[in-house]
């Protein structure tokens, strides 16, 4: 900012109960980066005021007024020709009498930013709209009969699997049977001869004839007893 415009702006905040009537916009806002939506119709020094609900702070006339008294204050501003432009971008210089008899009164300012973020939205349904349209369609059909397929490979699968099981299993069994120790010999039993039979019929005999002489021993014992 020069001096000029320094100068300047201090009349004319003192001409307007010491608050500044004008803003700066630039093209982006503070954070520069983000795109400031009124910068094209109010660039630059203008009576727009800033932030997000921005509003006009004072009448065309009015603010024209104050910086033609402020800038015959400051030397090196030479002159201070006025213009006005008309809805169809047309500019034509008047003086501050013509501007006065226009009577241009201050307007409701729309909310730019409303504006932006519907656009953004209503781009942003479009390229999804555009993007469903532009998918590939799914064959249902052909989803159904590979995942039948699949399923019957699955099965036969399991199937072979099972029979590998069982064939493992009576595998195992043969070995275990294969590894056993052998079972212990069992002795003959030897045959009975005439001699053998006839030697237990004599044992048979002198056992039979000595019970008598026991039973009359027993007898003489009990009489001796009483």
């Amino acid at each position: 900012m020069s001096q000029a415009q320094e100068s300047l702006l201090k009349l004319v905040t003192g001409m307007n109960n010491d608050v500044c009537p004008l803003n700066f916009r630039d093209e982006t806002e503070k954070d520069n980066v983000t795109p400031d939506p009124y910068f094209g119709p109010a660039p630059g020094w203008t009576t727009l005021s800033g932030g997000r609900k921005p509003f006009i702070t004072a009448k065309p006339a009015d603010i024209a007024a104050k910086l033609t008294r402020a800038a015959a204050c400051v030397p090196m501003v030479r002159s201070t020709p006025l213009f006005v432009v008309d809805a169809q971008a047309n500019k034509r210089q008047v003086t501050l009498e013509e501007l006065e008899a226009l009577n241009i009164e201050v307007q409701p300012v729309p909310n730019l930013y409303k504006r932006a973020a519907a656009a953004q939205a209503a781009a942003g349904a479009s390229a999804a709209v555009s993007a469903t349209a532009t998918a590939p369609s799914i064959d249902v059909a052909n989803v159904l009969n590979r995942q039948s397929d699949l399923e019957k490979k699955l099965e036969s699968i399991t199937a072979i699997i099972e029979q590998v099981a069982a064939t493992s299993a009576a595998t195992m069994a043969a070995v275990r049977v294969a590894a056993a120790p052998p079972a212990p010999p069992v002795n003959p039993v030897p045959p009975v001869t005439p001699a053998d039979a006839a030697s237990t019929a004599d044992g048979v005999e002198a056992s039979a004839a000595s019970t008598p002489s026991t039973a009359k021993a027993a007898g003489k014992k009990r009489a001796r007893a009483a």
